[in-house]
């Protein structure tokens, strides 16, 4: 377990390494690396690892990349990150460059610092200045990078299909200002498809214009979602794009759908949620309208090639603050930071519903803030950056 002598020897030899931490940050910032074109990225992150003399390092069929430094052979642990970034929106919007990785009042702003490039070098130097101190990680420490997270958390689906990269315990690096987050909510993409009669704008039809039953529907909303909200531990539901067609100013369209972003916490059933949508819907329609609510596909492409299809659903995720993985990464970040090392469940969907799926425990913790996330001005605290290294260190040495 952590103690005085130890943590000061791993903050000395951080210290001692700290240009090269920001140096390979402030890399990966640089470069762009957006869902399915995260080649980049990856190859930068495995050269580091081969620097960095990992035991092993390749690059997995799906583009995600895998370290691995050997420990004393006791439980096995997997760092995950994503090397995913969105889109960085208008370069006007932001006071310094979005890929220019330029570091200001002691902040490195960029697109993806924060989330989670940052976290992706800490974890990447946590693991492999093992090789460089007189010491080994507990156990094995696996260091998996993955792509396409920001749409899904589909490369730790794909990663996770290898059989030998099991581990008794995991840590995912979305920015949590270096507390442990013991979960997240879940993510659920809902279509409601709603189906009429295309005719001249001139010819009023309520009963068969897809827009009235649309109508119905978003205004019954509200009260259906804050219904179902008291039977489960989190639930909201917020429509957000509409598509219609044919589209013309003059005719009145024959299929409307309507997208839903449904948020959830831990545990609550989507199937529920679908089947009240869809008594919804059925008694929002005109006589003369069809139609349902399903969950969205989508349809991916990692940059090796490899093609998905699948539902656009990120269940939510929580660890018990009573499971022994928590009660041990708590006595071991605690002695790293001050004060209660734990905070609430994120708001946010991310991969540790993936290693959850395959029986991983796992938190979270990793430097920067989520509102920052995502936005012009996106940043990372250089301090916190280097304080992440140290408590990646901590929890597994």
């Amino acid at each position: 377990m952590n103690t005085p002598a130890i943590l000061e020897e791993c903050q000395e030899l951080v210290k001692q390494h700290e240009a090269e931490i920001i140096a390979l940050c402030q890399s990966l910032v640089k470069t762009p690396s957006f869902s399915g074109d995260e080649g980049a990225v990856a190859q930068l992150i495995l050269e580091a690892m081969q620097r960095l003399n990992y035991d092993e390092a390749y690059l997995d069929q799906a583009g995600n990349v895998v370290g691995i430094v050997r420990g004393e052979g006791g439980p096995a642990t997997i760092f995950n990150g994503h090397m995913d970034i969105v889109d960085a929106g208008k370069p006007d919007d932001w006071q310094h460059p979005a890929f220019g990785a330029e570091i200001h009042q002691g902040y490195l702003w960029g697109r993806g610092s924060a989330d989670m490039k940052g976290a992706l070098a800490g974890m990447l130097f946590a693991a492999g200045l093992f090789k460089t101190w007189n010491r080994k990680p507990k156990g094995d420490v696996m260091l998996c990078t993955v792509g396409l997270e920001e749409i899904g958390g589909w490369g730790t689906y794909l990663l996770l299909k290898d059989s030998r990269l099991r581990a008794e315990r995991a840590v995912v690096g979305e920015p949590t200002n270096n507390r442990i987050l013991l979960g997240h909510r879940g993510r659920l993409i809902l279509k409601a498809h709603f189906k009429g009669q295309s005719m001249h704008g001139s010819i009023v039809k309520h009963d068969a214009n897809p827009l009235f039953s649309l109508a119905r529907f978003i205004g019954s909303l509200p009260e259906v979602s804050a219904a179902l909200a008291e039977q489960v531990s989190y639930l909201t539901i917020t429509p957000t794009a509409t598509t219609s067609l044919p589209g013309s100013a003059n005719v009145t369209a024959s299929d409307v759908t309507q997208t839903l972003d449904a948020r959830l916490g831990p545990g609550v059933d989507a199937g529920m949620i679908l089947a009240a949508l869809n008594q919804l819907l059925q008694q929002s329609l005109g006589g003369q309208c069809s139609g349902s609510v399903d969950i969205a596909r989508q349809t991916l492409k990692t940059y090796t090639g490899i093609e998905l299809e699948v539902d656009d659903f990120m269940p939510g995720y929580e660890l018990p603050r009573d499971h022994a993985w928590a009660i041990e990464a708590a006595a071991r970040l605690g002695t790293v930071g001050a004060g209660d090392p734990f905070g609430g469940l994120a708001s946010y969907a991310c991969d540790a519903c993936r290693l959850d799926q395959e029986g991983i425990p796992t938190i979270l913790f990793g430097p920067g803030d989520i509102s920052l996330a995502h936005a012009a001005g996106e940043r990372l605290p250089v301090e916190q950056l280097l304080e992440s290294v140290v408590g990646y260190m901590a929890l597994v040495w």
